[in-house]
């Protein structure tokens, strides 16, 4: 096997002319659309809950100001999101989307940004990459060793910052074509960057 030449990128990197470009968002229009989270590859499950896909799963678990003191309402408005094939990306709207916190449970309490990326995006992510696209990774992995691909994402940009610096960066959003790529790499190398954040 040789090198795997995979990088990300987004809205305003400048690439080397004629390079290979994946769009992985649920606006591609070629193969690599199936690794956006917004592809239903249902059902995705986590700690007892179901989604049709990855986004509604992660979105559901926000706590934004209005439901902090109407638990019941954050629970109807939690299980309206996990119910619906729709993938959402702003359920209260693009004004009200910044939630104080994450919550899925008692056992693991109110969740920290960072924290709702590693225990709960980043579990539900790998699951639809463990059981919906390992004929795309495989795919993907061949196509990178033989040329430098490009997987484009509304939340890429170029970086070859480590994995875990890209996953505990506040100030930027995690694209997920990182996931993609570090995916890709472990399967490749036979590391576990990833194992941990398995369910």
């Amino acid at each position: 096997m040789g090198q795997l030449q995979l990088k990300v990128c987004g809205f305003k990197d400048k690439l080397p002319e004629g390079a290979t470009v994946l769009n992985t968002t649920s606006r591609s229009k070629d193969w690599a659309k199936i690794f956006s989270p917004f592809t239903n590859q249902g059902p995705v499950e986590l700690y007892g809950l179901t989604a049709h896909n990855v986004e509604n799963l992660y979105q559901s678990s926000a706590v934004i100001a209005e439901y902090v003191d109407k638990p019941l309402e954050w629970l109807a408005r939690r299980n309206r999101i996990l119910a619906d094939p729709r993938p959402m990306r702003y359920p209260d709207g693009k004004s009200k989307h910044k939630p104080l916190f994450g919550y899925v449970n008692k056992e693991l309490g109110r969740l920290s940004y960072i924290d709702g990326r590693k225990l709960v995006y980043l579990p539900a992510y790998i699951q639809k990459l463990d059981r919906y696209c390992q004929e795309p990774i495989r795919r993907l992995v061949e196509l990178a060793e033989r040329e430098q691909v490009w997987l484009w994402d509304f939340d890429g940009y170029d970086s070859d910052e480590p994995f875990e610096a890209l996953l505990n960066n506040e100030k930027k959003n995690l694209g997920h074509a990182f996931l993609v790529r570090q995916y890709c790499l472990d399967v490749m190398n036979g590391t576990d960057e990833l194992v941990r954040y398995r369910k």
